[in-house]
């Protein structure tokens, strides 16, 4: 006698192309007149130094977040796959981060990129209809703020008939969550979404928004592997703040512009009137740098177990000095 098991079978996500054309056409009875794809990121190497002229070494990942986009008269609304319900603003006038303090969290990073968008790109333009969806999970730490911002960005250059320089697009998202978010959030998300390259890392020098690809090793010679430590966050919970402020606090106490100008060989004689949070802050960032000014080369030249002891140097120094990491 013969049995046979029955396996499961999987049925295809859609996709957030296919989720935000059809949310589209359901909300707002039309096809969008452009749909636009930004990635979410996972940062390799290089944390919390992006907002201290640092260097840091993300990757765009596959996962991301598609905008589609149609034009409206006189005001904004938009509609997210992932979240019920949707929101809208009037356009006639500039939008301000009050103006939406009864709106869905999510619907802020929308109005506001679209606010300094137009600000800075675009003056006088008129609403417009959105519909997001998105496979990058909220509070993951894979940048699905600055992946919805993109895409928003990237559907209203195409919309306007633009072509933007990605530093440019980039700055504009950035304020948007400086403004609308309430983070004050370093450039790194955002241009790494905006430049990010198939099998690459992006090498991004923040003191200059200059960026270069650096090809990764191939899969069989090494993996970098994202995994769930099922610990939400949010970038505007204050705790992000913080660590920025103890950075910024350290600067004029140390006599320079920025701990760019800090040299590790300085790290031993650090000045007496810092708050051990500010010491703490001017170690990880300074170190952190200078790992990040090394592990290029060490991925160029196949010097892998070198370029993994660094990363386990930076958690280590992000989880026992910076203190922003989880059990």
């Amino acid at each position: 006698m013969s049995i046979g098991i029955a396996s499961q079978i999987e049925v295809p996500t859609p996709s957030p192309e296919a989720r935000a054309r059809a949310l589209f056409r359901v909300r707002f009875g039309a096809v969008p007149a452009v749909l636009a794809y930004a990635p979410g990121r996972v940062n390799l190497i290089g944390d919390h130094v992006d907002y201290c002229d640092g260097l840091v070494f993300p990757a765009a990942l596959s996962d991301g977040c598609v905008c589609a986009l149609g034009p409206r008269s006189g005001s904004i609304e938009a509609v997210s796959a992932e979240v019920d319900g949707a929101a809208t603003i009037d356009v006639l006038s500039e939008i301000e981060p009050r103006d939406l303090s009864l709106c869905p969290g999510w619907f802020g990073y929308v109005a506001g990129t679209f606010e300094m968008m137009r600000r800075r790109f675009m003056p006088g333009a008129g609403g417009v209809n959105i519909a997001v969806a998105s496979a990058v999970p909220t509070g993951s730490g894979l940048s699905s703020s600055a992946s919805l911002e993109m895409s928003v960005a990237t559907a209203l250059e195409s919309h306007w008939g633009l072509s933007l320089d990605p530093v440019e697009k980039a700055l504009a998202c950035q304020r948007a969550e400086h403004e609308f978010a309430g983070t004050p959030c370093g450039l790194m998300d955002q241009l790494v979404s905006a430049t990010g390259v198939a099998g690459c890392a992006i090498r991004i020098d923040c003191r200059d928004a200059t960026t270069e690809a650096v090809r990764l090793p191939r899969s069989g010679d090494a993996s970098f592997v994202s995994f769930d430590s099922s610990v939400s966050h949010e970038n505007g919970d204050g705790g992000y703040a913080a660590r920025r402020a103890a950075c910024e606090a350290a600067l004029p106490k140390l006599g320079v512009q920025s701990q760019r100008d800090v040299g590790p060989e300085l790290l031993g004689s650090l000045p007496e009137r810092q708050t051990d949070v500010e010491v703490d802050a001017v170690r990880h960032v300074v170190s952190e740098i200078d790992r990040v000014r090394r592990f290029p080369s060490m991925l160029a030249d196949g010097r892998l177990a070198e370029a993994g002891a660094l990363m386990n140097e930076s958690h280590a120094s992000l989880s026992e000095t910076f203190r922003v990491s989880c059990p």
